[in-house]
Formats: structure tokens, sequence, C-alpha cells
């Protein structure tokens, strides 16, 4: 009996089966649609190698590739040198629903700058990577923002 079955018939809502949904979460799933309960926790790429198997490695290395010019080896590499953390705020979480961080980019030359979790990902898009922007917030923050009343 599958582990789906064995749930309808103790009559829980919720099962595992260890096994990634479509998406690639390994997480419970719902006993009456089917459909993962959640998303997975940062995975680490040498477990999206031994669980997802080489097409899922392949389709990442492409994307990095045709979107951004490095290897999956490259952005491990630049990763490692930054100690597994954002760029900017040394976090190790990375904040995004695959559990990877984002490479930052000049939208204007294509050159990748680094690896930056969500919150500071977002943060340089809404400033439009304008350092006279960012200075501004700075400022603000320095005069108005640390000590309101």
């Amino acid at each position: 009996m599958s582990a789906r079955a064995l749930a309808k018939a103790a009559q829980q809502t919720r099962y595992f089966t260890g096994k990634p949904c479509k998406h690639g979460h390994v997480t419970e799933r719902n006993t009456i649609t089917g459909s993962c309960m959640g998303r997975a926790p940062g995975r680490v790429r040498a477990y999206e190698r031994r669980h997802f198997g080489k097409v899922d490695v392949f389709r990442r290395n492409y994307h990095l590739k045709k979107y951004y010019g490095i290897a999956l080896d490259q952005y491990d590499a630049m990763l490692a040198a930054q100690d597994n953390a954002c760029a900017i705020c040394r976090s190790t979480d990375a904040m995004d629903r695959w559990g990877r961080f984002h490479v930052d980019h000049n939208h204007e030359t294509g050159v990748v700058r680094g690896l930056l979790c969500g919150n500071c990902n977002t943060a340089l898009g809404k400033m439009k990577d304008d350092p006279a922007r960012l200075q501004a917030a700075i400022t603000y923050l320095q005069t108005r923002g640390l000590h309101a009343n």
C-alpha cells in the first residue's frame, strides 16, 4: 500500500514519501490532493546532484551560462569565496524559494558582481543600482531613521 493510501486509511491529512515533488520539495504532502505542503529548505549543491540527478544540474548550469555567462562550478566557487554568505549583509540565508543566492550583475555590461540574498538583491534593484540613491538612503537613515521619535 502506498504512503498516501495508508494516510487516507488512517484519516490523516498529511503524509510523507521522502521523494521530491515536481518542484523539488522534499516535504509532507496533502493526503487528498497529493500536492506538497511547503517549500524545501535551502538545498546544498551536492544534495541536488545526488537527489535530483544530472538533468537538473544541467538545467541550472544552462541557466547560469545563458543569463550570466558563468558555469555552476564558477557559482559554487564564488559562493565559497564569499564564505557561503551574501556579499552585502553576510547572511547565510539565501531567502529565495530554492535556497539559492541571487547572481548580482551589472545590467548594462552583464558583468557578474557577486551573490546576494533575496533582500539585498531586491534592495539594489529598487534603488536601480544607483550609488547616489543608496547614499541618499544612508543619509536619510543616519539623520532621521535611527532615532526617530
